[in-house]
């Protein structure tokens, strides 16, 4: 028997930011960083509604380059929706909201863009593809 296709084959998709900035309990909807991914990476930049995103952010201690300093590092992880063009609209918006918010460099951010297969992502007992 064939397994019905989710939605969310098409539309799942997470951001995960650590950052050695503090942040709020409620940071991953609230925070800028959140605010920015609801808005801009979820529906603008990929193209997906929010119904099928998560957000975390989380503090971490953290240094670049062997310095201690602000830095982040922000894990884009999508089922479809990413590619050359998209990943660099994001990576330009994260670094300068990340740069204005937080005054992290862009040369002490790293970003990490991942398409990952339907089948490799489960929700609610079973997964996507």
């Amino acid at each position: 028997m064939r397994k019905k296709k989710s939605p969310f084959a098409v539309a799942s998709h997470l951001i995960k930011t650590k950052t050695t900035e503090h942040l709020v309990s409620d940071a991953a909807c609230t925070h800028p960083i959140g605010q920015l991914y609801w808005r801009d990476a979820a529906e603008n930049a990929i193209g997906k509604p929010i119904v099928y995103c998560m957000a975390t952010v989380n503090e971490v201690v953290g240094c670049f380059a062997g310095q201690p300093g602000p830095c982040a590092f922000v894990m884009i992880k999508s089922i479809g929706g990413l590619n050359g063009r998209v990943n660099n609209v994001l990576c330009a918006k994260f670094c300068e909201m990340l740069a204005t918010k937080f005054g992290i460099a862009g040369e002490r951010i790293y970003l990490n863009f991942q398409d990952v297969p339907a089948s490799s992502w489960g929700h609610d007992g079973a997964t996507f593809g």
